[in-house]
């Protein structure tokens, strides 16, 4: 079972770990880093995958400011014996520099896959992630499994069997055990009730 998943695309990562009690998750983004857990109970499996892409107001936008700063650039160049050198290099880095930060925002094709729960959880979908991040979830996904097992399937000695059987309905309603496994269930604790003499 993989109790990590570390996704990178510089500067920024985002790194989750299967933890006994749930899920955690750290984040840097935009020079910002946040942490926290996510406990199995808020997490849900419902999948939604979005697609980011820039729209086409905003790349013919880009264009013809790149057009235009061309066209500007050939002006200065043209009057480049009036012009400082210094000068007409520093406009051009400048302009390099702006364009080169403004394409990087805009042509973002970002594609990700969200848990959907009472809190949202985000995977990077890129292709190369696809496969770590659908084996990261059938794990998360078998961890809660897990911890709800734990939590409620086991019989204990102050239990009625009332309560129990209604907490052995709810697991097999979210499929967390088998109808097998109920009816095992059921014919132990109406057998210790027997005993028990209730």
């Amino acid at each position: 079972m993989e109790s990590t998943l570390e996704l990178k695309r510089w500067p920024e990562f985002r790194n989750y770990s299967i933890l006994p009690e749930g899920l955690r998750i750290e984040f840097k983004a935009g020079g910002s880093y946040s942490q926290q857990t996510v406990k199995f109970e808020d997490i849900g499996f419902e999948v939604q995958l979005l697609r980011y892409k820039p729209s086409v107001i905003a790349i013919a936008l880009f264009i013809s400011v790149a057009l235009n700063i061309s066209f500007l650039i050939g002006f200065f160049l043209s009057k480049a014996p009036v012009l400082n050198d210094n000068v007409l290099t520093g406009i051009i880095m400048v302009s390099i520099v702006f364009m080169s930060v403004w394409a990087r925002m805009l042509f973002k094709f970002d594609k990700e896959k969200f848990l959907l729960g009472v809190i949202n959880i985000p995977f990077w979908y890129f292709e190369k992630y696809q496969p770590l991040v659908d084996r990261f979830i059938a794990d998360l996904k078998a961890a809660k499994n897990e911890y709800f097992r734990k939590k409620f399937f086991k019989l204990e000695e102050e239990d009625d069997f009332q309560s129990y059987k209604d907490r052995l309905i709810w697991l097999k309603t979210e499929g967390y055990i088998t109808q097998e496994e109920y009816k095992q269930a059921i014919a132990q604790s109406d057998f210790k009730k027997q005993i028990k003499g209730f």
